[in-house]
């Protein structure tokens, strides 16, 4: 194999496994996501009823999870961060 074959066979490599980790760091964030949007639907619906449900459209607009995050501690659920920390590969916040 030549050095122009070996170069491209690692280029190569590299992008499939950097469109891998990408990959699975977008679902991360989308399971994130889409956990806030429950979480924040179940504290609507008990603490206002279905009044309080005519805001999910709006809500399920909002994909950052730290905003969601935020919405959820406002309505008096939450914790402060911790959606943030997880969606960076952070998560000392967890309780073991």
């Amino acid at each position: 194999m030549g050095l122009r074959q070996m170069l491209y066979e690692e280029g190569r490599i590299n992008g499939i496994n950097e469109g891998r980790l990408k990959g699975i760091d977008e679902g991360i964030d989308e399971g994130i996501t889409r956990g806030l949007h429950r979480g924040i639907k179940s504290l609507l619906k008990v603490k206002f009823g279905e009044e309080g449900l005519k805001l999910m459209g709006r809500i399920r607009e909002i994909k950052d999870p730290a905003k969601l995050d935020a919405i959820m501690v406002a309505i008096g659920g939450g914790c402060y961060g911790i959606a943030a920390d997880a969606s960076q590969g952070r998560n000392d916040h967890w309780p073991s």
